[in-house]
């Protein structure tokens, strides 16, 4: 009787062992992941749709809501400075927007395992997750080959270019030679009829001064009247140096003057001489400006000039009539400011951010630090049980 309990208690320490064996076994393998095993550094899940030389991995685990896509990126793979972001589709197949996006400044690097944590609203499952790595600009650079979400890699439609609309055209009014009353032309100056339908040019007596006029201009028939030596001259604005005015104007058929808006922007050409030059800041041609008045602000301000050096021209477009100038332009005066010490700022104290847990470092749901060792402690407290007990038995017996 006595050895048949014996054999019993022995039998129940076997199973007692045998079950403390597999809890420990359990808990060293309880760390692995629910992906395939294989693939770079241990990843599963990595074969990516243009990634046959295997140098991405990616891994997902997740507890709960709380999810973690793990991402490797080779140096040597060709495209990984250019990767700087990443895309998380939960559901791939069927989702058209990202879980998580996370686009950076700068190119994530490289030869280390980046962490990606998120929120989701289930617990995943072997082939929820599909990722796509991305460039500066949101596009895709690497999408996963299993799972992935066949619609986002269709190409989307090019939007059919809208043709540029029609330029209305202008109708005009051209007035009869005989019904115009010509101005007369200044002292040294010029005076022109610019009919809508042709061009045009007038020019001082010595051709110090071109003013050029293309074709519809203006939509009715007008005259303009180069002034070389106008009356009134205002002084320069400050930065500004005017070295000699002229002035052009605009008058109706009637011969009365009037304010154009102008459908086209005039040509101005005035020339230069070595003493203008010299007069301009530091001598310098580059300085040297056609000026316009604007007797609304009373300021002279430059025009963008064309410089010719060979032929000693200026050259401007001008989409108005006033008084114009060959000028210069240079520095302003600046007042000078004391400076203003500003009280030192009392530091205040930046309150240290509390760190957050992470979830496990691999595994769908992984066992919490504290439940292995709890496990692993009663497998060894079961193995020690039974060969204490197993040693007691023998003494008896013998």
């Amino acid at each position: 009787m006595l050895l048949t309990k014996s054999r019993s208690a022995f039998l129940g320490v076997g199973i007692i062992l045998l079950v403390g064996l597999v809890l420990v076994m359990l808990t060293i393998a309880g760390g692995a992941s629910a992906d395939d095993a294989g693939g770079l550094g241990g990843f599963g899940d990595n074969a990516a749709a243009i990634d046959a030389g295997n140098e991405v991995g990616w891994d997902w685990m997740s507890v709960g809501t709380n999810a973690r896509v793990s991402v490797y990126l080779d140096s040597d793979w060709a495209e990984a400075g250019n990767i700087f972001g990443i895309e998380v589709f939960v559901e791939p197949t069927t989702s058209t927007k990202p879980t998580l996006r996370d686009l950076r400044a700068s190119a994530l690097p490289t030869d280390r395992v980046l962490d990606f944590d998120f929120t989701v609203g289930q617990q995943l499952e072997p082939g929820d997750l599909g990722i796509h790595l991305i460039d500066h600009a949101g596009s895709d650079v690497l999408v996963s080959r299993t799972p992935r979400n066949q619609a986002l890699l269709t190409p989307p439609p090019v939007p059919t270019a809208t043709p540029a609309p029609s330029p209305t055209p202008v109708v005009v009014t051209t007035v009869p030679i005989g019904d115009i009353t010509p101005v007369s032309a200044p002292q040294g100056g010029g005076a022109v009829i610019v009919q809508p339908d042709a061009s045009a040019t007038v020019s001082t007596s010595d051709g110090s001064v071109v003013v050029d006029v293309s074709i519809t201009a203006y939509d009715t028939t007008f005259q303009l009247a180069l002034d070389p030596s106008p009356d009134t001259v205002p002084a320069a604005s400050p930065g500004t140096t005017v070295l000699r005015a002229f002035e052009v104007n605009a008058h109706a058929a009637s011969g009365a003057q009037v304010s154009l808006q102008l459908l086209k922007k005039l040509t101005v050409t005035a020339g230069y001489t070595a003493a203008e030059a010299a007069a301009a800041h530091q001598a310098s041609l580059s300085n040297l400006r056609i000026l316009s008045y604007s007797p609304v602000t009373g300021i002279w301000s430059p025009l963008h000039t064309n410089v010719d050096p060979v032929n000693q021209t200026l050259t401007a477009r001008v989409g108005h009539l006033s008084l114009f100038a060959v000028g210069g332009v240079g520095p302003v005066a600046q007042a000078v400011e004391t400076p203003v010490v500003a009280p030192t700022a009392t530091p205040t104290a930046t309150p240290t951010a509390t760190p957050t847990a992470a979830p496990p470092p691999a595994g769908d749901i992984a066992p919490s630090p504290g439940l292995m060792l709890v496990l692993v402690l009663g497998g060894i407290l079961m193995i020690a049980a039974g060969g204490t007990y197993f040693v007691q038995s023998r003494n008896v017996r013998t």
